[in-house]
């Protein structure tokens, strides 16, 4: 708990604020309160066994008496730093004179209105995915761009955060990204961090209830915490584990048994390892029924809503928002029961429930007042919007996700599941002088600087000269996409076209090894009008099949996107340890064909992926694993001369049944072997090398930020209303002290 105290110095100034400790919090399964009507709901004895408890919830009445008080500046200033980032003036200025009703309805409506127009960088829509071939990237080292996914993220939330005309929805986002919270440096998957970013926009001012139900169709979190490599007979716990202790009910309301088996019930639910985008698997599923808290239940979505039915469903999100928007303090127990009730009553709407949490006295009350320690977030952005000016010197917005990351947090990357400590975290040790010393040293001079006029350096010769590699790169992308797009428009009836082909594995000692196997990446595939981002195949020779199966091809369900063959070819397929269908058959002869596709188009592709290995042999030199692997090249010739290779024709003319458009490395073709000619390849551009994002322009000042200029010099303004912008808490105790007094006061650091 934070410990304020004011301390009134002989001149009559007011300043100096003590941080002590932080009191934990406990949880209270049984809250009591003056309500008209109870609920009961099963929660865990200290045996485990499930007993009933009363649970208080319902009907109670809000205290909203003082919501007819007319707002003065003081009190539009501190309401904005509360519920937004920071308490810029144009956004204050709406709420003097309305009552503190009419200010709250004006929020809950903007955020219930709010259509989100993030702006998500090129690559998350238009590039598919790379993670499908990283190990092919580490064997043969060539870069995608792999930082700058996350670099462009990064840049499109910061300038979200500072221009933002809604930014309580911005700040309804940050809490949710915490609350279920991913580290993107954990794993390899940007695209799944991508779809984890957008799925909680779509649904931060939406239902509760369907950001939990989402939550197994977020890929993000079904790779981070591991239920991608989950089946229902071997589970793997975590996610469960969280979903009940972190995303919904809190600690202490269930039991183990609880956990194994939702993680039984979940198991089915995977992403694509291509496109990144979540896949459910049959083959991972159980048709049991299954229970909890004594009531049955057979899918995920049933569960939620089992869960959503306990009376005391919502306690841990009614604590959530009274801590991120009330106090630090522990909570009344009315005041929690206000809160469960209108978010239970609105069917669990967070806008609901944001409405109740502001509405509540204690939110407008003098105790809560400087209660709640800023993020470093929450410290620079709201600065920089109040002030108008985006920092010292500068002239691009990164440096505050760069010092926010050095005070502590991180945008996109927490230090672990349960997300950012927050609180009095934020300042321990010290991080109080160190944040003071940040806002001193980039806001600490506004007096001196045009309060509405961001500061502009001159345009240096470096920054032309990066702005002409800028312009080069991109016209290097839009001749690239240009003749991709123009390869796969010339493509023939029957002829395959394919990017790009990489190795991700090439079995060492191939002569030896009983399971041998060269696993092939086909990126961006096109065959007679069907499209497929990526197909990963294996063609391998086991010795240790006594000669049944010999030459063959293995695919696995979730390794292609879409599906490489019909339905029917995968119904027939075996499950492996990980609880994927996999078609493995003998191919183009052999002792074991059942498996192998019967539809035309299916064995077409497998025909025309088998050919395609002609070009790897045929450009051996662009791949180094097969390159030093003499044993390899010799099976894969031999392979290839199985399959053989047969020219397609079309009025007369030829043509090959297999093309390529570009290679890695940039070794170009042009060579021919064995009959296959092939036109010149150029270099593969791969990940965020294929994406338009200009940097130059995206860390530059948006242009929206004008409009949140205070107007003129800080000796045209009314010094002491930008004061109450800053510290609307005690500028009338202040007495007359600069802006950066103001900024660099310790009640600053506070909201």
């Amino acid at each position: 708990m934070l410990n304020i105290k004011l301390i009134t110095m002989a001149a009559g100034f007011v300043g100096l604020f003590g941080l002590v400790g932080c009191q934990q919090q406990t949880s209270n399964n049984n809250v009591t309160v003056n309500v008209s009507s109870k609920a009961t709901v099963g929660a865990y004895d200290s045996g485990g066994s499930v007993s009933t408890i009363d649970y208080a919830y319902s009907d109670a009445q809000p205290d909203n008496v003082n919501l007819d008080l007319f707002m003065t500046l003081d009190d539009a200033a501190r309401f904005e730093s509360r519920i937004g980032i920071g308490a810029p003036l144009k956004r204050v200025n709406r709420y003097v004179g309305k009552t503190r009703r009419e200010a709250i309805q004006l929020v809950v409506s903007e955020l219930e209105n709010y259509q989100d127009d993030f702006l998500w960088p090129d690559w998350v829509d238009n590039v598919t995915p790379i993670s499908f071939f990283e190990r092919a990237k580490k064997r043969n080292r060539f870069y995608c761009g792999e930082s700058m996914f996350e670099d462009s993220l990064r840049m499109e939330l910061s300038k979200k955060l500072l221009v933002s005309n809604t930014p309580q929805f911005e700040r309804l986002f940050l809490v949710w990204l915490d609350h279920f919270s991913v580290e993107f440096n954990a794993y390899s998957q940007s695209h799944a961090y991508a779809e984890h970013m957008r799925l909680i926009r779509k649904n931060s001012s939406g239902s509760f209830l369907d950001l939990l139900v989402n939550v197994v169709n977020d890929p993000g979190l079904i790779v981070y915490l591991n239920n991608d490599s989950s089946t229902a007979k071997k589970p793997n716990e975590n996610l469960a584990r969280e979903f009940l202790e972190l995303f919904s009910l809190g600690e202490g309301k269930y039991n183990e048994k609880d956990i194994k088996t939702l993680a039984k019930v979940i198991a089915p639910y995977g992403i694509n390892f291509v496109s990144e985008k979540p896949n459910w698997f049959s083959s991972k599923a159980s048709g049991r029924e299954f229970k909890a808290f004594g009531q049955s239940y057979k899918n995920f979505n049933e569960f939620v809503e089992l869960i959503s039915n306990r009376a005391d469903f919502g306690e841990m999100i009614a604590k959530k928002f009274y801590r991120e928007f009330v106090s630090v303090k522990p909570p009344k127990p009315n005041d929690i029961a206000i809160i469960m009730s209108a978010f239970r009553k609105s069917g669990f709407s967070i806008p609901k429930l944001f409405e109740a949490t502001i509405s509540l006295g204690s939110f407008w009350s003098e105790e809560s007042r400087l209660n709640i320690v800023k993020s470093p977030i929450e410290l620079l952005y709201g600065s920089a919007r109040i002030l108008g000016f985006a920092g010292q010197e500068m002239d691009d917005h990164i440096w505050m996700l760069a010092f926010a990351t050095e005070l502590g947090q991180d945008l996109l990357n927490p230090p672990n599941v349960a997300g950012f400590p927050g609180g009095t975290a934020w300042v321990a040790g010290q991080m109080m002088e160190k944040r003071i010393e940040i806002v001193n040293r980039m806001f600490g001079d506004f007096s001196q600087s045009s309060t509405g006029m961001q500061s502009k350096q001159k345009t240096t010769f470096m920054d032309a000269a990066r702005s002409r590699g800028q312009q080069s790169r991109i016209k290097e992308v839009d001749n690239y996409r240009a003749e991709r797009k123009q390869f796969f428009e010339n493509l023939k009836k029957d002829q395959l076209g394919v990017e790009t082909i990489l190795l991700n594995e090439v079995t060492r000692d191939f002569e030896k090894n009983r399971w041998r196997n060269i696993e092939t990446v086909f990126y961006n595939v096109q065959l007679n009008g069907r499209k497929w981002d990526g197909i990963t195949v294996q063609f391998g020779n086991d010795k240790n099949d006594r000669g049944r199966l010999g030459d063959h091809l293995r695919l696995e369900q979730g390794k292609s996107s879409p599906d490489a063959f019909d339905q029917s070819a995968y119904n027939r397929s075996f499950t492996n340890n990980r609880g994927l269908r996999t078609v493995k058959f003998s191919y183009p002869s052999g002792g074991d064909q059942r498996r192998m596709p019967t539809a035309t188009e299916d064995k077409m592709l497998v025909e025309r992926l088998s050919q395609a290995m002609q070009i790897v042999i045929d450009h051996n030199r662009a791949y180094t694993q097969l390159s030093v692997n003499s044993a390899a090249q010799k099976w894969l010739k031999q392979f290839l001369e199985k399959v053989g290779w047969k020219e397609l024709s079309e009025n007369g003319k030829t043509y090959p049944p297999v093309r390529m458009f570009a290679i890695e490395n940039g070794v170009l073709g042009g060579g021919s072997s064995g009959g296959t000619p092939y036109p010149k390849m150029r270099p593969f551009r791969c990940g965020f090398n294929q994406t338009k994002y200009n940097f130059i322009e995206a860390r530059q000042i948006p242009e929206e930020f004008d409009g949140f200029s205070l107007g003129g010099t800080i000796s045209e303004l009314d010094k002491q209303d930008l004061i109450t912008l800053l510290l609307p808490d005690l500028s009338s105790r202040l007495g007359d002290i600069s802006v950066k007094q103001a900024l660099t006061h310790e009640g600053y650091q506070l909201r």
